[in-house]
């Protein structure tokens, strides 16, 4: 079987290669944010930031301001943004019809601003 490789950032996933991901689960701004410098601090290839955590998820203007500070903190470091429903193994239980407008490639919003 051949070797197959993808590059991300600064990150390279391979076959046979193990990587590191760090979730971030907090529910406020604040615990996110403390757990996003814990888990930088160990040098992880992937944070992967569980929005079904965040209690604000919905509020649009709390989510771009954190999205933004998240960006701006993790540098090369690839970020996987996952939402996951209760029947899935998640923390909650929202549908996704309420999630569908949420804009979740922050880094390309028109409201960007780095």
């Amino acid at each position: 079987m051949p070797n197959k490789r993808v590059t991300v950032k600064n990150s390279r996933f391979e076959s046979g290669k193990t990587n590191i991901a760090v979730p971030v689960t907090g529910v406020t701004p604040d615990e996110i944010l403390n757990q996003l410098r814990r888990a930088l601090a160990v040098e992880p290839d992937v944070i992967e930031w569980r929005i079904d955590f965040f209690k604000q998820v919905l509020n649009q203007a709390v989510y771009m301001d954190l999205a933004k500070t998240i960006n701006r903190l993790i540098g090369d470091t690839v970020l996987l943004t996952t939402f996951r429903t209760t029947h899935e193994g998640g923390a909650s239980n929202l549908g996704y019809g309420l999630l569908c407008h949420l804009p979740l490639d922050f880094r390309k919003s028109p409201n960007r601003h780095d």
